[in-house]
């Protein structure tokens, strides 16, 4: 089964860590939270703040004022009424009358800040009374309390220290493990490359931004595969184009050679002088042409050469052309069709090269066809392509020779004539590429050739 890991961007790995953690750090802070409150909250309850004073609410016409006032208490003797007969200590509510509701409350009142006791005694005059010591806050109770708030505040800031410490070590584990699987994943590839041109499996890595580096060096690999192809094949049609300009090169340097030495060594009329030096000015002629093919091969195998692109009516350049053919087409008995759009079509080109592109076929038509062959030009426009097409219906190209047409020295079948080098339509294609444009061949059910060239609007 292929191991196939499920893609995510690092940006998004990090977001969707950092929130996971944080929310992990943040419930673990509100757990320690409630429990510090709850530690807090049972140990002033199982703890008296306040100072015990020694005090017997039965006997609480011996209890001094100033003993109250020492120890910040209060006491009131309350009747049955719930009327304050007497108080003392620190405050003095003689005469006052609680509520029922009050009087509960206040007996039931063991807040921090103050400690309420009761008491149930009979007075000299034998009616029930209710003793009440109300005890407040000291500054040794607030010395107990600021301790005890201090410990827990501590304890609870360095617990959450503590947990956010440990949820930043999580998340920077968390994410640096496929940080570093996907950069040893990169090493482990890049460090096979001078002996194992195979490419990386994408799949096996969750990174997006590792997935495209790894896309990069497989297209990276693809294009020195290109280039080693690219390479042989220049060597192989260099050493084709050696050996074709060699066996060519033989017959005009002969034929010069044969002729001079005749016209050195012997004497000769003025007449035969003129023939001898019209062979000996036709092959240099020719030897010359078979230097500039040499020239034509090197400079279009690469396609670094330079253009010199201009904007003008491609319809307008066109005509032209076909203007300077068409007496050479007529001359051969050919009968030509020429439909090239009246209306201007304004692109950037290459004069100079565009008219050798055309030129090629033009003399590709006139050099493999028999007479009389109907030839068709036309051109076309549309929302996204400029379209030129090149037809006839004389000799034809053979189905097995489609593929091959335009590579470089293809010469067909043996029929053909071998003046021709081969370039032709190899250099068209190399020019219309560089604009941008195509070349194919197209089919038509009245036409036997079909060359159609394309540009993008």
């Amino acid at each position: 089964m292929k191991n196939t890991k499920k893609a995510i961007s690092l940006h998004r790995l990090i977001i969707t860590r950092l929130v996971l953690y944080l929310s992990i750090a943040l419930v673990a802070i509100l757990l320690l939270s409630m429990v510090l409150d709850f530690m807090y909250m049972q140990y002033f309850e199982k703890r008296d703040l306040f100072d015990k004073l020694e005090i017997n609410l039965k006997e609480y016409q011996e209890v001094s004022e100033g003993y109250l006032i020492k120890n910040r208490a209060t006491m009131e003797i309350v009747d049955s009424n719930l009327k304050v007969v007497s108080s003392k200590g620190l405050k003095h509510l003689d005469g006052h009358e609680y509520t029922p509701i009050e009087f509960t409350k206040l007996l039931g009142d063991n807040s921090y800040n103050q400690n309420v006791d009761y008491e149930t005694v009979h007075g000299t005059d034998g009616k029930e009374y209710t003793v009440v010591l109300m005890q407040s806050i000291t500054n040794k109770t607030l010395k107990k309390e600021n301790e005890i708030s201090a410990f827990y505040t501590y304890g609870f800031l360095s617990g959450t220290l503590i947990l956010f410490f440990t949820a930043f070590i999580l998340f920077v584990r968390s994410i640096y493990k496929p940080i570093q699987e996907s950069f040893i994943f990169i090493q482990s590839n890049i460090t096979k490359t001078p002996y194992d041109k195979t490419k990386a499996n994408v799949d096996l890595t969750s990174l997006t931004e590792s997935k495209k580096v790894m896309q990069s060096y497989n297209d990276m690999l693809d294009e020195m595969e290109q280039m080693r192809k690219d390479k042989e094949t220049a060597i192989v049609q260099s050493n084709k184009l050696i050996s074709n300009l060699s066996h060519d090169l033989k017959s005009p340097i002969t034929t010069i050679i044969g002729y001079s030495e005749v016209l050195v060594q012997e004497s000769l009329e003025p007449d035969e002088q003129k023939e001898y030096l019209t062979y000996i000015h036709q092959s240099a002629s020719d030897l010359n042409e078979l230097v500039y093919l040499l020239f034509e091969q090197m400079k279009y195998q690469h396609s670094d050469y330079p253009i010199n692109l201009e904007c003008g009516d491609i319809n307008s350049f066109f005509r032209d052309i076909c203007a300077n053919y068409y007496m050479l087409f007529d001359k051969r008995g050919f009968q030509v069709d020429i439909r090239i759009e009246e209306e201007p079509h304004t692109m950037y080109f290459d004069k100079v090269h565009m008219k050798r592109a055309f030129v090629n076929i033009f003399e590709n038509c006139l050099s493999h066809n028999p007479t009389p062959t109907k030839v068709q030009i036309v051109t076309q426009t549309d929302d996204s392509h400029y379209t030129v097409l090149f037809k006839d219906d004389g000799a034809g190209i053979r189905e097995e020779d489609r593929q091959s047409i335009f590579e470089p020295f293809f010469q067909g079948d043996d029929s053909r004539s071998n003046k021709h080098s081969g370039l032709g339509l190899y250099v068209t294609r190399q020019i219309i590429a560089k604009h941008g444009g195509s070349i194919s061949l197209a089919r038509d059910p009245d036409y036997k050739t079909v060359f159609q060239i394309q540009f993008p609007c």
